[in-house]
């Protein structure tokens, strides 16, 4: 599974939880898509620093673009 993630000095059980817990309440979407981007940045560096090896497994795919094929505006590729 993915590992625990630590960011400022508090744990999430995976950058999801990270992710999602970024968002405010109540959610503004305006504010939330300004930031979205840093928030994944944030959790994607934290995950990789977790565990190393996804790292290396992240670098070994390269020179490659790696897609995520599902209908998301933001964070897929609709096929």
């Amino acid at each position: 599974g993915e590992p625990n993630i630590l960011v400022d000095g508090k744990r999430f059980a995976c950058s999801e939880d990270y992710y999602q817990a970024q968002k405010t309440v109540p959610y503004d979407d305006g504010a939330w898509c300004a930031r979205r981007e840093g928030v994944m940045e944030v959790a994607v560096q934290s995950k990789l620093a977790a565990d190393p090896a996804l790292r290396t497994l992240l670098l070994a795919t390269a020179p490659h673009p790696l897609l995520s094929l599902k209908a998301d505006r933001v964070w897929g590729v609709d096929p």
